[in-house]
């Protein structure tokens, strides 16, 4: 719903956005939620609606360089829906605005014996999972990050992410703001999502390396500077390198790909 939400009002300039939430009866089941986000904002061409919920699409790139992209957020929506047994979908008219809505089935519950018993029988180990928080003791003890991100949800699950490995985190939601917070504060590394409203990611690393070859890094280097995409496409890497950034990591991102960048790039800094 999250994403929903801040997909619509990305995509609004003017007019509302309405978050209906009913109950329903959902593939069988008695119990069912149905949430509806509807927007007045500019819609979606027809040829494009067909493949919205692909992995890596975008409606229009003119669209994207003014509001940003949907980046893997209605790939991702679509998944965990169908993971709790609802279903998601969307109309919506060019310069009118959308309705995107998603149901999800619950199972009645028995009595608290019942739900204790069934919660004993279904135990079962837990997973291992690899990940070394070794980095965490290996970083300064101020160790500022920038974290440019657009989408709120991922802004924010990155942003944890960071912090609980011990940095401080300073967040920007387009390259505009990134570019003015580095010429005001000294960073350590910057994690830069590719594709945002008003500047994108390639330009404000242009720019921010013109900053640092101007003479205004605060120790003479360069910072390190993490490309963040859904276009996880052969080439991608290589365009991100072309336009100044130093490594790649693609969407969805999580601790191991994060952890992974902090110690590879903090021996450069």
């Amino acid at each position: 719903m999250l994403n929903l939400i801040s997909n619509a009002l990305k995509f609004t300039e003017i007019g509302s956005i309405h978050v209906r939430v009913e109950k329903m009866t959902v593939s069988g089941h008695p119990e069912g939620l149905k949430v509806s986000v509807t927007d007045t904002g500019i819609g979606i061409p027809a040829d494009k609606q067909s493949v919205l919920f692909e992995k890596f699409s975008q409606s229009d790139n003119s669209t994207t360089r003014k509001y940003g992209g949907t980046g893997l957020g209605l790939a991702i929506c679509r998944e965990l829906v169908s993971m709790m047994s609802g279903e998601i979908g969307f109309k919506s008219e060019p310069g009118i605005g959308s309705v995107f809505w998603f149901t999800l089935a619950f199972w009645e519950l028995g009595s608290e014996k019942e739900a204790g018993e069934s919660m004993i029988g279904s135990e079962k180990p837990a997973e291992d999972v690899e990940f070394d928080l070794s980095v965490v003791n290996l970083l300064p003890e101020t160790f500022r990050v920038l974290l440019v991100e657009d989408n709120a949800v991922n802004q924010k699950l990155a942003g944890k992410i960071l912090e609980r490995m011990g940095c401080s985190v300073d967040t920007a939601t387009n390259g505009k703001e990134a570019v003015s917070m580095f010429a005001n504060l000294p960073y350590n590394m910057i994690f830069m999502d590719c594709q945002m409203p008003e500047m994108d990611g390639y330009e404000a690393t242009r720019k921010i390396r013109n900053i640092e070859t101007e003479g205004n890094s605060s120790n003479g280097k360069q910072v390190p500077i993490i490309a963040i995409t859904a276009n996880a496409m052969r080439g991608d890497r290589e365009k991100c390198l072309e336009e100044g950034m130093d490594d790649y990591i693609a969407k969805p991102v999580d601790a191991r790909q994060i952890g992974r960048a902090l110690e590879r790039w903090r021996h450069h800094i």
